[in-house]
């Protein structure tokens, strides 16, 4: 479940990167989180998994760019 300080950083990344990549809802290591895709190419460009407090606040940020690390294709795969 996003929260209000989760909601307004991905609001902020959006403004920011907005036109040139695609964020979609994930789990990631079973905590709530975005995939960033690449509309040029496709690719999963970033992965943002928030760790979110019982008091609801953010209380923790993993954030993976390492194409290596990403899945190539599919946001399934995460």
């Amino acid at each position: 479940m996003m929260n209000r300080s989760g909601a307004r950083l991905l609001a902020g990344l959006w403004k920011h990167h907005g036109t040139a990549i695609d964020m979609r809802p994930a789990r990631i290591n079973g905590m709530t989180g975005r995939l960033f895709l690449d509309r040029t190419t496709g690719r999963i460009a970033m992965s943002l998994a928030l760790g979110i407090g019982p008091d609801g606040l953010i209380h923790g940020l993993c954030a993976m760019r390492n194409p290596d690390k990403l899945p190539s294709s599919s946001p399934a795969c995460v």
